[in-house]
């Protein structure tokens, strides 16, 4: 299929949307803070539209005006956008295929409009990005409208907004909307001191400690436990599982935490766990109330006398996945990972199987007997 040729200065699209390249002199670039002599911008949903808005650009520049004002007035380039407006253009040109994904950009955006919003995004600072990590994870969190007693925003998710602000404020650099910006200027020191720590780290779970759970935990939720330790989902992504997303040995999940979709291989424990559909609920796991399996699973670990969370059997199935001899590469797809630093973080070797590939390593001494006291040859 040949590509449909633009007119001059048109490009696109991209997601739905054309925008058009205005040509300047250095000096005119220079007066309007752009960084290139042709910079452009998404303007209109068709291209007569963007050859429209291209058009009285180029009259504005002839004026001495900038090319691309912003709708209130004003010039849309180089330090007069506000982190609301970046956000909210993102939000629009960069539009997930999956509900689910626009749902959970949408909820992001709207963390960082709330304390960031006014702020003009060329100028923020290290100190900005600080001081809105600090007060979203003292923020109480919203479960269902009510606030969650005793829970705060946890340090994925504050890292989840910040995120989502840099890659806003990369696309309107690229769109030349503004210049570099604070994320620009951060080394990677800066950005690690930047990013809140965990709270807790993850900790092994050995089939003992899961079978001492079991026991306390009530049985119509052993079903759900164990499919997450041997398959590394989410809990959210197991409590909303439908039957209709189970196919031929795998689930296919739609609007995960970062976005995107995931196909879950299942390991022949886990199908054993999954079964057969066998009652008219679509849902794979019997209906829970919000918070119900979480709650059982507190009081369960208690009794246990144990502190392991529900996320530490998706840190298990990572380990137990290396152990097995699977790649770093490879976990990435399986559980969804953006990047090995978040995988590392899980990965936690057991003392047994370091134990195990010691003694597979032994046995060199015997080759140098002069170099063990007691052996040394006396000849």
């Amino acid at each position: 299929m040949t590509r449909r040729k633009l007119p001059q200065g048109i490009y696109g699209p991209r997601n739905g949307l054309y925008g058009c390249r205005v040509p300047l002199t250095a000096a005119q670039a220079a007066a309007f803070g752009f960084k290139t002599r042709r910079p452009r911008q998404l303007v209109a949903d068709t291209v007569p539209g963007a050859e429209k808005y291209r058009f009285e650009a180029l009259g504005r520049v002839q004026r001495g005006e900038h090319p691309f004002p912003r709708p209130g007035g004003g010039a849309a380039g180089v330090g007069l956008q506000t982190v609301a407006e970046i956000v909210e253009r993102y939000l629009r040109v960069s539009a997930s295929r999956s509900a689910g994904g626009r749902a959970v950009k949408a909820r992001l955006a709207k963390n960082v409009v709330r304390y960031l919003g006014d702020k003009v995004a060329a100028t923020l600072t290290e100190s900005d990005l600080a001081w809105f990590r600090d007060q979203r994870a003292a923020e109480a969190v919203q479960r269902n409208g009510t606030t969650a007693k005793g829970r705060t925003a946890g340090p994925a998710t504050v890292k989840l907004d910040l995120r989502l602000l840099c890659a806003a404020l990369n696309s309107a650099k690229d769109e030349t909307l503004i210049g570099p910006h604070v994320f620009d200027a951060l080394s990677k020191a800066a950005r690690k001191r930047l990013m809140p720590k965990n709270r807790r780290p993850f900790q092994r779970v050995s089939d003992e400690m899961f079978a001492a759970i079991l026991a306390e935990l009530p049985g119509g939720y052993h079903r759900i436990a164990a499919f997450l330790l041997f398959t590394g989902m989410r809990k959210s992504e197991a409590e909303s599982l439908t039957w209709g997303q189970v196919s031929r040995g795998e689930v296919k999940l739609l609007g995960t935490k970062n976005g995107e979709d995931r196909v879950v291989e299942l390991s022949p424990d886990a199908l054993a766990v999954l079964g057969k559909r066998t009652a008219i609920s679509e849902r794979v796991f019997a209906e829970m109330s919000p918070g119900a399996f979480e709650r059982a699973w507190i009081r369960a670990r208690k009794r246990a006398g144990l502190t392991t969370r529900i996320h530490d059997l998706r840190g298990e199935f990572a380990s137990r996945y290396d152990e097995g001899g699977g790649t770093m590469r490879e976990l990435m797809d399986v559980g969804g990972w953006k990047s090995l630093g978040i995988i590392e973080h899980y990965l936690k070797p057991r003392k047994e199987r370091i134990r195990e590939v010691l003694q597979r390593m032994s046995g060199a001494a015997q080759t140098f007997p002069s170099c063990v006291p007691g052996r040394a040859s006396n000849a």
